[in-house]
């Protein structure tokens, strides 16, 4: 059973999902069924089985597309952040669609800063896939 948490102050609280079975439709559907299209980034350590489950889940509402990027620290690069700016603009991504991070911290850090910088900002959750993923993705969000 999955654990929920709230971080944040309180005008600007979100919720933290922690479990085994965390990745499900009533987890992530407040999130994907308000946005025409969501842009999914990981990269190729995230297992397939994942990724698909989290594609499938979105489909339901929105025009779905996958961005995979390499595995490791140099995956956090211009010319990734450029692949995703220019991923967005050719899909005609405006700031009623999301970005969906899946994966390890370098995902999660290079998708919320295009998320944060295209079009000044738009929506975006962030689906770390281990424990370790996860207490990095919390431990970048409180220093924000």
């Amino acid at each position: 059973m999955a654990k929920e948490l709230l971080a944040g102050k309180k005008n600007n609280q979100y919720k933290i999902i922690i479990g085994k079975n965390s990745i499900s439709k009533k987890n992530i559907s407040s999130f994907t069924k308000s946005h025409k299209k969501l842009l999914i980034i990981t990269d190729e350590g995230v297992p397939q089985k994942i990724i698909q489950h989290v594609v499938s889940l979105s489909k339901a509402k929105s025009k779905v597309f996958t961005v995979i990027l390499d595995q490791g620290e140099k995956a956090k690069s211009l010319s990734n952040f450029q692949k995703i700016i220019n991923f967005l603009i050719d899909h005609n991504f405006d700031r009623s669609d999301g970005i969906i991070a899946v994966g390890g911290g370098v995902v999660g850090d290079i998708s919320g800063f295009a998320a944060s910088t295209y079009l000044r900002g738009i929506s975006f959750i962030q689906i770390p896939t281990c424990l370790l993923y996860t207490s990095d993705a919390a431990d970048d969000s409180l220093r924000v």
